[in-house]
């Protein structure tokens, strides 16, 4: 009886390093490297806001997007700050638009909703 219980945990244990190997190797052999290449990345703060990051020499830079999370067919509204108020981000995020486009490639439209913060 001990010798099956032992094997069942031994079977647990496996599962779960190698779960935890294929995670490991996902990120650093496909998400890591993607961000790299792009040169920008976006990462969740907590549950509703966004940094949109790009890589300044070899560190990450962020701003921090505004954000609601939904229950539904949209999951999330993003409050971009208006024209006049995105001059308060550092100068490397002067870039507006291309900024947003770039957002909207991790967050399409067919899920979320984009309003300017007033």
């Amino acid at each position: 009886m001990i010798k099956i219980v032992l094997y069942i945990i031994g079977i647990i244990v496996a599962f779960i390093v190698v779960a935890l190997l294929l995670i490991f190797m996902n990120y650093f052999l496909f998400i890591k490297p993607k961000d790299t290449k792009r040169g920008w990345r976006i990462r969740s703060l907590g549950r509703d806001a966004i940094s949109y990051q790009e890589k300044i020499g070899n560190e990450w830079k962020g701003i921090k997007i505004d954000g609601e999370m939904l229950i539904g067919k949209i999951r999330k509204v993003l409050f971009f700050k208006t024209e006049e108020k995105w001059t308060e981000y550092p100068e490397w995020a002067q870039h507006r638009e291309k900024i947003i486009d770039r957002i909207k490639l991790d967050f399409p439209p067919k899920t979320t909703e984009y309003k300017n913060d007033e």
